[in-house]
């Protein structure tokens, strides 16, 4: 029985160009390695949609709420100058208050004559009924300047006080049936009240101790789309200072609640929320906290779930972000715009503009750098990155990457792309995955029917050890297979098992452990997927809810899903039933699929522990286990994950279930985890070249300065693109390897400007844009895919052309995994960058890597 309640938790143009956006990133960088793990995170989109704000100087002895702690209501700014604007009235006082329009009933207790300047109230259009019940409009300072211009806007009522002791808020309200705006709402109290806009078809419920401009300027905040609801729960805009400015415009814009501070003690971040289904804003966010706080325009489709400690211009003018981009999403954690100084102004405005997420810093001691650039898939700017730091950054121009000088607009690409290493992000999962079809599983592999007879004559060598006999399976007939596993092995066109196919399965049926280790694209998946089908369908073994025969884990999310998808492939109609379980799935919904059916279950070990923690998955039945790309998981975290999951699931012991560890690689310390997961008398199977490098692989290897890397690749790929177009080719499909989630990002702006197809991917990408780019690659909708190491391991992309290696990884196993996303079932090239002041430690196994392949060895590696 689970333990855990199934909620339904909610779930998110291009740069103008390249060259401008160089001085928008950092200058050093640590690389970030992203797998799964119980990192939930949700999203949020910036565009910036306000204009500067020098005139108002507005300093405050409030401190910072940098983690998102209670703020103090009462705290007050030390200075709070605004110009004088207002003009006087019939009575000798600064008050313009016009009611116009009819209908306009039952304004009651409205108090508009109080000292000082008092608000402007304009009232109109047709019933406007029952703004009542102690509203103040002005009280002892500048008054709002409200404006409800909507049919059925009702009942604004309920001790509401718009700018209180100071400039009172600007209110536009204008569409249908935009109702109960009430419950303790203060706007601009003790100074300039926020301008709030709400104009949208039923915008109901902003209710519920709402502070807006609480001791100073308050949030302008623009509540404008359809179905906009329960904007609720302690949510204070501009606290003790000039309040965040939010512009809320999207279709089923529900629930920003929670604690939510907007410019508190000092100026508040300006953001515009104008997108579909941008929901979820919640949870301890702060915009600009002790100073002017970031402006930032929300505007996209899906922006989802912008949430958890985010600090938009904390003690300074916040940075100027503009994100307006379709699912821009997971922008989260710890995030402070513009921190003592004045932020870095960023236009971000692409498709796919996702992830900008993780300890970010923009402007932090000084003028932060104007950075634009335009392309799409702008995605990931996270992780500790500081924009423009004690100084005034620099101011990105609009020329840009000369082809004929490769100066690419004057100064470093690397400044640009510059350094920044991610932070991790605690948010909800909110992504619910949609499985590709068998029939599309089935088309991906009938393309490339023509290799597999070829290729299974090509695979290397296969040594055995530990079993009491070698027995190898030269055809799917002498597997004896069960009529429907057969029939789902024939619409595959696999013609013959492959070498570690042919070895591995005749042991696992026997009931043996397997440590299995052959180059990548070999087909290690079905070795160990084919056996198991088999027998579940033979031994018709008892099913018990939510607990699976079969568990297979796997380091990455993408890894676990493309096992998930040929398990149900092979399963198609015998029975068997397949599910996933991974980070970023929303809980309620894969905690569904699982109770649907999980014989065979694809997993990663955070999400898997947290399943069996909370009871939604048990592991009484486990008859195998199974771990993928065994080599990366054997670390201390991943390893007591492991055991705390066997142990506390209830699983059998070792020696009542069979045991698997697959890898293209398996360095030495992996033999401890053998022993442990592992019955004593497991089976070695491993390739004769013990790397587990792919001899269908041509590899060229070009001494690249690291500084000119990216300069480098973009001119291969655009001189390439030159030359197809000549001949009325295809560009080929390449994967590029990077270090930096944001130079991934760059590089795919950079190409879809100059007309090359390209996304990015890597593991700050909400877990949906990372599978949508991963499926577009495999589709042949994009021509080229820039990412980091996510990719680097077990992805199969059966007909990819090209590898380029941008960044050489700091390990030549994952060098081998690498390259080995190529060459799968044809020959496959690859291309590496090597810097001889960084890459120094994969000579000796570069120039072995050649020789092996009989390949020249160029001089600057002897």
């Amino acid at each position: 029985m689970s333990r855990r309640g199934l909620s339904s938790g909610v779930s998110n143009s291009a740069f103008a160009n390249f060259h401008s956006f160089r001085s928008a990133l950092p200058s050093k960088v640590e690389v970030s390695n992203t797998n799964d793990e119980n990192i939930k995170p949700q999203s949020t989109n910036l565009y910036d949609s306000q204009q500067g704000s020098a005139q108002y100087q507005n300093s405050s002895p409030c401190g910072d709420n940098d983690d998102g702690e209670k703020n103090d209501f009462n705290c007050t700014s030390a200075k709070d100058d605004y110009p004088d604007t207002s003009t006087s009235d019939a009575f000798g006082r600064v008050n313009e208050g016009s009611f116009n329009y009819s209908c306009n009933e039952s304004s009651s207790q409205v108090n508009s004559d109080n000292p000082d300047r008092s608000g402007k109230e304009v009232f109109g259009l047709h019933n406007n009924e029952e703004s009542s019940r102690h509203v103040n409009f002005g009280g002892s300072g500048r008054g709002g300047s409200v404006t409800f211009g909507s049919n059925y806007n009702e009942k604004s009522s309920e001790s509401v006080n718009f700018a209180s002791s100071g400039r009172g808020r600007r209110g536009i309200s204008g569409g249908y049936d935009n109702a109960d705006s009430s419950g303790h709402v203060n706007f601009g109290n003790s100074g300039r009240g926020g301008r709030g806009a709400f104009g949208s078809n039923y915008n109901e419920d902003s209710s519920g101790n709402v502070n807006f401009g609480s001791s100073g300027r308050g949030g302008r905040g623009a509540f404008g789309s359809n179905y906009n609801e329960d904007s609720s729960g302690n949510v204070n805009f501009g606290a003790s200072g000039r309040g965040g400015r939010g512009a809320f415009r999207s279709h089923d814009n529900g629930d920003s609640s929670g604690h939510v501070n907007f410019g508190n003690s000092g100026r508040g971040g300006r953001g515009a929320f104008g997108s579909n289904y941008n929901e979820d804003s919640s949870g301890h966010v702060n915009f600009g906290s002790s100073g002017r706080g970031g402006r930032g325009a929300f505007g996209s489709n899906y922006n989802e779930d912008s949430s958890g400690h985010v600090n938009f211009g904390s003690s300074g003018r916040g940075g100027r972000g503009t994100f307006g981009s379709n699912y821009n999403e997971d922008l989260s954690g710890h995030v402070n715009f513009g921190n003592s100084g004045r932020g870095g102004r960023g236009a971000f405005r692409s498709h796919d503009n996702g992830d900008s997420s993780g300890h970010v810093n923009l402007g932090s001691s000084g003028r932060g750098r104007r950075g634009i650039s335009e392309a799409y898939d702008n995605g990931h700017s996270s992780g500790h990155v500081n924009f423009g730091s004690s100084g005034r950054g620099g101011r990105g121009g609009s020329n840009y990457f000369s082809t004929k000088s490769n100066n690419y607009g004057g100064g470093d690409i690397n400044e640009f792309l510059g350094n920044a290493h991610s932070g991790q992000k605690l948010l909800a999962a909110t992504h619910v995955p949609i499985d590709r079809s068998i029939e599309i599983l089935l088309d991906e592999d009938k393309r490339n029917n023509i290799f597999y007879s070829q290729v299974a004559d090509q695979d290397d060598d296969v040594d055995v050890s530990g079993a009491s006999y070698r027995f190898k399976f030269e055809s799917w007939a002498e597997c004896e297979f069960v009529p429907e596993l057969m029939e789902n092995i024939k619409l595959t066109g696999y013609v013959k098992p492959r070498n570690i196919q042919a070895f591995t399965m005749p042991q696992i049926m026997n009931g043996f452990d397997v440590k299995g280790q052959a180059e990548t694209g070999s087909g290690k998946t079905a070795a160990f997927l084919l056996p198991i089908i088999n027998d579940i369908i033979a031994n018709n073994y008892e099913r018990k809810p939510q607990s699976p025969i079969a568990i297979i884990i796997s380091p990455t999310r993408e890894l676990a899903l493309q096992t998930h998808e040929q398990a149900r492939k092979f399963a198609h109609k015998t029975g068997v039933t397949a599910a996933k379980c991974y980070g970023q799935y929303k809980v309620s919904e894969n905690i569904v699929e699982i109770r649907n059916g999980c014989d065979i279950l694809s997993a990663t070990p955070g999400r898997l522990k947290s399943f069996v923690l909370n009871g939604d998955i048990s592991l009484q039945c486990l008859r195998f286990f199974i771990l993928d790309e065994a080599d990366e998981l054997f670390t201390y975290d991943f390893v007591q994950t492991i055991r705390e999951c066997l142990s506390i699931g209830n699983a059998p012991p070792k020696d009542k279930r069979i045991n698997m560890l697959f890898s293209a690689t398996f360095p030495s310390g992996v033999d401890e985890l053998a022993s442990e997961l592992l019955n004593e008398n497991y089976v070695t199977i491993v390739n004769s070249s013990q790397n587990g490098a792919n001899k269908k692989v041509s590899h060229e290897i070009l001494c690249v300065d690291k500084r000119q890397k990216n300069i480098k690749v973009c001119d291969m790929l655009l001189k390439e693109k030159k030359d197809v177009e000549q001949t009325g080719q295809l560009l080929r499909r390449t994967l590029i390897f990077v270090s930096r989630k944001q130079q991934a990002d760059m590089l795919a702006m950079f190409f879809c400007e100059r007309g090359i197809d390209a996304l990015s991917l890597n593991g700050d990408r909400p877990q949906k844009l990372r599978e949508e780019a991963l499926n577009d690659f495999r589709a042949h909708k994009i021509s080229v895919l820039v990412t980091t190491d996510v990719c680097a391991r077990g992805i199969d992309i059966k007909d990819l052309d090209h590898v380029i290696n941008v960044d050489l990884p700091k390990e030549f196993v994952t060098f081998v995994h690498r390259v080995g996303r190529t060459g799968r079932l044809r020959e496959g090239f690859a291309t590496s960058f090597y810097d001889p002041s960084d890459d120094y430690n994969l000579k000796e196994d570069l120039v072995n890597l050649l020789r092996l392949n009989a390949k020249d060895v160029p001089e600057f590696l002897l």
